[in-house]
């Protein structure tokens, strides 16, 4: 897998990593504490219809410093995760 990775730009692989991180959280597949960084919207009592549902999105949990805490797997995982185009 490195040697088909190995072309990819270095932030292209970080996305390629944290989405295949993702994917395993939602499938039950990593250890809980990353499952409960990735909290689907549909969990949320104050969201139950809205089209964000439909898309399997994650809720992005808020962060106070803009250096570190849009860099954390709990703050970038779900956003990576919601930028994937849908339908594919």
């Amino acid at each position: 897998m490195h040697a088909q990775l190995h072309w990819m730009d270095s932030p292209d692989r970080v996305s390629y990593k944290i989405v295949t991180m993702v994917y395993r959280c939602i499938h039950g597949q990593s250890p809980q504490y990353l499952v409960n960084c990735c909290t689907p919207v549909t969990d949320l009592t104050t969201r139950p219809h809205l089209r964000s549902v439909r898309r399997h999105l994650l809720a992005v949990q808020r962060y106070r410093l803009y250096t570190y805490g849009r860099r954390a797997f709990t703050v970038a995982a779900p956003e990576t995760w919601n930028s994937l185009p849908y339908g594919l």
